[in-house]
């Protein structure tokens, strides 16, 4: 992936929003809405119409004479990873905000997000909270990613925990990584997300930004199957790049306490990781302790608290300090 230098003296605008669709005409417009409706006023939108067949075409230049939105159309349909690598080409700005076409963002994200980036030049990711609600309007549930880069790089032990369109990121940082990896569609942000958090810090906002459609013809919903078997073998690469292995006896081991004993491993490996770097350990042993404390579902609480203590008497210890009594 190359990257574009020489914009011609152009003004590159404070943010460049992606969002790519493929036949999304009954969607997208109130996602273009939701954008154009933002606090923060000096973004671009970018759209990548992926060779759509259906009325998506019409929609998008019903805003041809807004100077915000611009449009790369694709004559035919090339999937999700080409629109975001050549919607990323096309971007302008340096940070970078992602959203579906069928979701929509709050009239603060981009604001909020932005400021994040500003107070912190290390910070190459930001993701925010969630809604996700069905067509009808129905909220299903929040979505709330982990706030520090440790809370978030312990909880991708256990899978991807950022919604796509609810992040933003330095576009400098991507292109020098090759943008999108093909080759982890269906979960290609979660590949990214793990490659990038090793060039830089990730922060987290606690505010709801966005509203997340779950559309039964979403990719999540029409490949869930294809999705859920790369999601399990990215997972896997992520804990081996970091973590120590353990043996193959104790591997094929299903106890609570086996289970706290290889999270207090991660712990203590991703701890030792995050000092190398020079990164700050918040949320680490928080995210550790909530983990743990998972694996031992339908005992008491008192047993629960008992086994962490036993199996992972460090991570127990400075938990209990750090709270108090």
């Amino acid at each position: 992936m190359t990257d574009r230098s020489d914009l011609g003296g152009e003004t590159r605008p404070s943010v460049s929003v992606l969002m790519p669709v493929y036949n999304g005409a009954e969607y997208v417009a109130k996602a273009i809405d939701s954008v154009l409706a933002q606090t923060l006023t000096d973004f671009e939108l970018v759209v990548v119409d992926d060779g759509s067949t259906d009325d998506t075409a019409r929609v998008l230049a019903s805003y041809a004479q807004d100077q915000r939105v611009r449009v790369v159309h694709h004559e035919t349909n090339g999937g999700l990873v080409a629109s975001l690598n050549d919607g990323l080409q096309a971007c302008r700005a340096e940070l970078v905000a992602r959203l579906d076409a069928d979701d929509m963002s709050m009239p603060t994200r981009l604001q909020r997000q932005k400021e994040v980036f500003d107070t912190n030049p290390a910070v190459v990711l930001c993701a925010t909270a969630y809604v996700r609600f069905l067509p009808s309007g129905q909220v299903l549930r929040e979505g709330r990613p982990p706030l520090t880069h440790g809370g978030l790089a312990m909880a991708m032990f256990t899978g991807n925990r950022l919604c796509h369109s609810s992040v933003m990121f330095r576009r400098s940082a991507v292109v020098a990584l090759g943008g999108y990896d093909p080759a982890w569609f269906p979960v290609e942000d979660y590949d990214l997300w793990i490659r990038l958090m090793e060039t830089g810090w990730y922060v987290g906002i606690s505010s709801t930004e966005v509203r997340y459609l779950e559309n039964p013809e979403g990719i999540s919903a029409s490949k869930s199957a294809v999705q859920l078997r790369y999601h399990r073998a990215r997972t896997d690469s992520y804990r081996q790049s970091l973590v120590a292995a353990v043996s193959e006896t104790e591997a094929t081991s299903d106890t609570s306490r086996f289970r706290v004993r290889q999270i207090e491993s991660m712990r203590r490996d991703l701890r030792r990781h995050m000092t190398d770097r020079g990164i700050p350990l918040d949320g680490v042993d928080d995210e550790a302790y909530r983990r743990a404390f998972e694996t031992t579902l339908g005992r008491s609480r008192l047993a629960r608290h008992a086994i962490v203590a036993s199996a992972a008497p460090a991570l127990w210890l400075r938990r209990t300090i750090r709270r108090g009594p």
